[in-house]
């Protein structure tokens, strides 16, 4: 099973915040990187995710891929990407 698991400062609903995170499987983390939050969400409580990068991924065969890799900031608009302790929301449902 996989989790999110994201680490940042004070945050403001009116500024942007970077936030590292993880992915975990048990205790070895399989992908983390960092992302940034730029404004409250049309979602009460959630920020809008402005830039989502990972700084490597780990593939099913063990195999690790160093990034960054960026999505591009016009997917996350698109999908209204969100953020809200502890929970990420990459796509609406």
């Amino acid at each position: 099973m996989l989790a999110l698991v994201a680490v940042g400062v004070a945050a403001s609903a009116n500024a942007s915040t970077i936030y590292n995170f993880s992915f975990m499987d048990g205790s070895v983390a399989v992908a983390g990187g960092s992302f940034t939050t730029d404004g409250a969400a049309a979602d009460p409580g959630y920020e809008l995710i402005a830039s989502f990068t990972f700084d490597f991924l780990t593939a099913i065969d063990g195999t690790v891929f160093s990034g960054p890799f960026t999505a591009p900031p016009a997917s996350l608009q698109a999908t209204q990407a969100m953020y809200r302790k502890p929970y990420v929301r990459l796509a609406r449902l």
